[in-house]
């Protein structure tokens, strides 16, 4: 078990079609193929008199966001590759940069300013910081061996992580954060009941995690919850499902590759 087992056929396959798609934006095409597969572009292209374009409308970007993918896929090949050794090793980076981040929101929370960590957005911030709350709580129900001394403190610091983990997303005042992040820790609490009191316990889990939607978030946080009507009312139907009818043409005009990555 020294060594990850050979990455499957069709997980290879995917990986190498993924730079092929995102490189073939970048390729300028005859203007008779790019009506097909992207009209607006074709469209454009001819307004400037171009005999090829290629379908990305913003070439610099799409290459740019196509190396920082292949890294990615790179990167996802050597942390599978070192998870296969020890699964929880490959976490601790990520835990730290999560427990350092909730340490920030807390400090800016005690100095009055928006907490978003080192984050320029509230909900980026909250998104870091509730994916990693379920591993923190994994990782330590995993380790936990109360005969084991070493093994308890080291569970308890990853429990307090988390802990620190969940107090910053609720500081962060991102609704979606707050409510992914108590949502995915009932989702462990009921995979981790035993089986025969698993019906029982669903329900009271239940009832327990709607009353802590309603006592945990902080004052402006409630509030947060409470503009949801009024943004809905100020933007008549509310202002994302604007947005997500108004990108239905763009789809239309795009409709394989987008407008380029």
């Amino acid at each position: 078990h020294d060594r990850a087992r050979p990455v499957p056929f069709w997980i290879l396959i995917t990986l190498a079609a993924i730079p092929i798609y995102l490189a073939a934006q970048l390729i300028p095409i005859p203007v008779g193929l790019l009506a097909t597969l992207s009209p607006r572009a074709a469209e454009t292209a001819s307004w400037l008199g171009l005999a090829s374009a290629p379908i990305s409308i913003a070439p610099n970007a799409s290459s740019a966001y196509t190396f920082r993918i292949c890294t990615a896929i790179v990167l996802f090949l050597l942390i599978r590759d070192t998870a296969w050794r020890n699964p929880w090793w490959t976490l601790l980076p990520l835990l730290a940069v999560g427990t350092l981040e909730a340490l920030l929101g807390f400090t800016q929370a005690a100095s009055s300013v928006l907490v978003t960590g080192t984050y320029v957005n509230r909900n980026h911030y909250a998104f870091l910081l509730e994916i990693m709350i379920p591993f923190a709580v994994m990782a330590g129900l995993a380790i936990l061996r109360p005969s084991d001394t070493r093994r308890a403190i080291a569970a308890s610091a990853l429990f307090v992580s988390a802990t620190l983990l969940f107090g910053a997303t609720i500081f962060s005042l991102s609704r979606a954060g707050f409510l992914s992040a108590l949502l995915s820790l009932f989702v462990l609490s009921v995979l981790n009941l035993p089986r025969r009191y698993r019906k029982a316990g669903f329900g009271a889990l239940a009832i327990g995690f709607i009353a802590l939607f309603f006592l945990l978030p902080v004052t402006d946080l409630i509030l947060r919850f409470s503009e949801i009507h009024s943004e809905s009312a100020a933007n008549g139907e509310g202002a994302r499902p604007l947005v997500w009818k108004d990108s239905m043409p763009v789809i239309r005009d795009f409709p394989f590759f987008g407008t380029g990555l």
